[in-house]
């Protein structure tokens, strides 16, 4: 017994241990990205960003343009979005395992695959946090969520005055869609992209809004209708962040190709519902 007590002892001591001042300098507030190019002379609540520079390898934020990385044929298109729009589809709980891009027997996601012959396509990919609200947060901003913190979400007035992407784009006169087909609930993350985006008028959707309109399913296919219905009200640059739910706990689908007789076929079902919205939206935008 008093071996597993000094074992667990120093994770007793760094869980408890209070944070200093989390809230200015710290990266799970403010974008790594961000702080690494504003100008040095500038100082973030005491700490300036001499000492940041000195604590952040810059080197884990370059992406390193070689052969070896990026596939020759992709090479020469290396700067040619710029000035094209941007649209985030975030699909929830959904794992490499049953993606057939991947491997997997089951065909789940075929359009996911007929997007990958023109795509770069990782291999490892890690969520930052378990959690919705700290890993959207984490995405929307480029913070590394420190998990001994509350949820950003809950304490949005946290990042008030910081610089986030959303802000940028918003400030330069693009427009911005926030929507999901998940009910907002004690997470408060219709609050959160407000303060991200500094209450500028832009839509924030969620599964209350699609149940309101009849002309529409309150799903992820619901979703990606009721976003190119948004695209298309006129010409502005946009940027999209849709976050689906079907592939969450309980796995309700409308169609069901792989059957119900265990949880797994129920999954697959919601993976291939989750695809079919995906399809909507990027035939939609075609």
């Amino acid at each position: 017994m008093a071996i597993i007590a000094s074992i667990l002892l120093p994770f007793v001591i760094l869980a408890v241990k209070p944070i200093r001042n989390p809230h200015l300098f710290s990266a799970s507030v403010a974008s790594p990205l961000f702080m690494l190019y504003q100008p040095v002379s500038r100082n973030e609540g005491g700490i300036s960003n001499t000492k940041l520079l000195e604590s952040i390898d810059p080197k884990q934020f370059i992406y390193p343009h070689n052969a070896g990385v990026i596939p020759k044929d992709f090479q020469e298109l290396r700067g040619s979005a710029k000035g094209y729009n941007l649209v985030f589809f975030v699909m929830e709980s959904v794992r490499r395992r049953n993606v057939n891009l991947y491997g997997y027997a089951r065909d789940t996601m075929p359009t996911l695959s007929r997007l990958a012959d023109r795509a770069l396509v990782f291999q490892n990919a890690y969520v930052m946090q378990p959690r919705s609200s700290k890993a959207m947060a984490a995405l929307a901003l480029g913070i590394m969520p420190d998990p001994r913190l509350r949820p950003l979400s809950w304490e949005s007035q946290r990042i008030d005055g910081k610089d986030t992407f959303f802000k940028r784009v918003l400030g330069e006169g693009w427009r911005f869609y926030q929507g999901t087909a998940q009910p907002y609930g004690g997470d408060k993350l219709q609050e959160f992209f407000l303060d991200a985006t500094q209450h500028v008028e832009q839509p924030v959707v969620s599964l209350e809004t699609l149940a309101s309109d009849p002309t529409i399913s309150n799903d992820d296919l619901g979703l990606a209708k009721h976003f190119l219905r948004w695209v298309n009200k006129n010409d502005k640059p946009f940027v999209g962040l849709l976050w689906t739910e079907c592939a969450h706990m309980p796995y309700d689908t409308v169609k069901k190709p792989f059957g119900t007789g265990s949880l797994i076929d129920k999954y697959d079902n919601s993976l291939r519902q989750v695809d079919d919205a995906l399809a909507i939206l990027v035939d939609g935008l075609d």
